[in-house]
């Protein structure tokens, strides 16, 4: 994943660049040539002349183009789902399914807060503050220019939903249909903040004008790869809304500029720009942020099997070692525990367990103490088939230096009478272990050997059976009411 962003990155320094460069140099001589081809040409003549003389009102030329770009779009739609090609496609189906396996914990916290970025809770109220300053400034050439790169944005979130409506990758199998093609939320994060970029460019020297289209094109790109990976568009879906921004943020930066305008305080509006966009996101981050991180969450596919199926040898379709980021086999489980969470943490804190301290950003602190003890060293969260463990029981031995780790993972996995989770366990020690007398660390010891004289007491009274799996060297215990 760090190697897709890196190559990502790399590929938009680059395109950027080089696009701009040829830009600066040809698009003079370029909309010169257009004009005298299009002059005499009965419907391309008068929208070129609209858009490009600076004699002419702009407002023809941009409500014909919109038009035909918002016709023209839906008609394409129209003709594919006609042609049976509807979304998604082949390559939408790999890349959901590629970003899918690459997924962790920590990479979708990431993702989600740079996603919230382009959510209509930070670009509608981003938007509305540039527009203030532009009447503030009264510059009536911006403010109208403004409007329409507002104005075609929700159009194409009102037209394409109700036209083109289709379901998100996490919808699929539940046949709901609540996004669009193409994506309105990519075309609406193309317009703000292309636009924004384009009226700031104008007023900056020619030489520096790369320097804001960059940091725009990062902003997108990246907003577009967060809701990529987190499976929120289709591949398709997300190219053509980017694709039908940059378009028409293109006609709009042609026109403005080729028709007189006073000039505007870009310092100005590049500060309540970002003072706008940072606070709106940190708002937006402090108030949505856990509910998002849960809903982008990847969806677990629940299987269901009767409690005798189970007993009998369903154990042996469920996960007997623990697979990390990369999908190698990395640690036994060694308990399939059938029972609520809340029985479960019960019933360990009644012999002796207790939850694990919370890995955060103050406990982390705690790793710069070399005199620190092992209680109070946070317990790093670890992947099963990127999923994070549920939770985290600890138990601390006689021996100061070493304690006990339980970590239960719900796989999706339930008795089909009660509905109960089958979670899948490990049983693990670590030790304290100081680094260069200036850290300590918590870390494993693969050589322990499992003590379940720790767990016995736990499941005292409960129905259990000790059974081989695919280590003979080790038993897996299963344990239901």
């Amino acid at each position: 994943l760090i190697l897709i962003v890196a190559i990502l990155l790399w590929l938009t320094v680059w395109l950027v660049t080089h696009v701009v460069r040829i830009f600066q140099a040809h698009a003079t001589d370029w909309l010169q040539r257009f004009t005298v081809w299009s002059q005499g040409r009965r419907f391309i003549g008068p929208i070129s002349a609209s858009l490009l003389d600076p004699r002419e009102g702009e407002l023809r030329g941009l409500a014909t183009l919109a038009t035909l770009l918002l016709g023209g779009t839906v008609l394409l739609g129209l003709s594919l789902s006609a042609a049976g090609r509807q979304l998604p496609s082949g390559l939408d189906q790999s890349l959901y399914h590629f970003f899918k396996e690459l997924r962790t914990p920590w990479a979708d916290a990431v993702m989600v807060f740079i996603t919230e970025a382009g959510d209509y809770q930070v670009t509608l109220p981003v938007s509305l503050v540039v527009f203030g300053w532009l009447v503030w400034q009264r510059n009536h050439s911006a403010i109208w220019h403004w409007l329409a790169a507002l104005g075609f944005g929700m159009a194409t979130n009102l037209l394409f939903r109700i036209l083109l409506p289709v379901s998100s990758p996490d919808d699929v199998a539940h046949g709901l249909q609540g996004y669009s093609f193409p994506s309105s939320h990519a075309t609406f994060s193309t317009l703000v903040f292309g636009f924004l970029a384009a009226l700031i460019a104008r007023e900056i020297p020619l030489v520096r004008r790369w320097l804001v289209y960059l940091a725009v094109a990062f902003i997108i790109i990246s907003i577009a790869f967060a809701r990529l990976y987190l499976g929120i568009h289709w591949l398709t879906d997300t190219l053509a809304g980017l694709c039908l921004g940059l378009i028409w943020v293109t006609v709009l930066a042609i026109a403005y500029n080729r028709h007189p305008k006073t000039n505007l305080h870009w310092r100005g509006l590049l500060a309540y720009g970002v003072v706008a966009l940072l606070a709106t996101d940190f708002l937006h981050v402090s108030l949505d942020y856990q509910a998002d991180l849960h809903r982008y969450q990847p969806q677990t596919v629940l299987h269901t099997q009767t409690r005798d199926q189970w007993w009998q040898g369903g154990w042996r379709e469920l996960p007997q070692q623990r697979l990390d980021f990369q999908g190698h086999r990395r640690q036994d489980l060694l308990l399939q525990w059938a029972g609520n969470r809340e029985q479960l943490q019960q019933r360990l804190q009644e012999t002796g367990w207790r939850l694990a301290p919370k890995l955060n950003f103050k406990s982390m602190l705690l790793w710069l103490n070399p005199q620190i003890t092992l209680e109070e060293l946070p317990v790093l969260p670890q992947l099963h088939n990127g999923r994070e463990d549920e939770f985290i029981m600890v138990h601390y031995s006689s021996h100061a230096e070493t304690r006990w780790l339980l970590r239960f993972w719900d796989i999706g996995e339930r008795l089909r009478e009660s509905d109960a989770p089958i979670w899948v366990g490990s049983i693990s020690r670590q030790k304290r272990e100081p680094r260069m007398r200036l850290f300590t660390f918590a870390v494993d010891d693969p050589r322990s050997h499992v003590p379940m004289d720790l767990l016995i007491p736990a499941w005292r009274g409960l129905q259990t059976q000790r059974v081989t799996g695919s280590n003979p060297k080790e038993f897996i215990i299963l344990i239901a009411d």
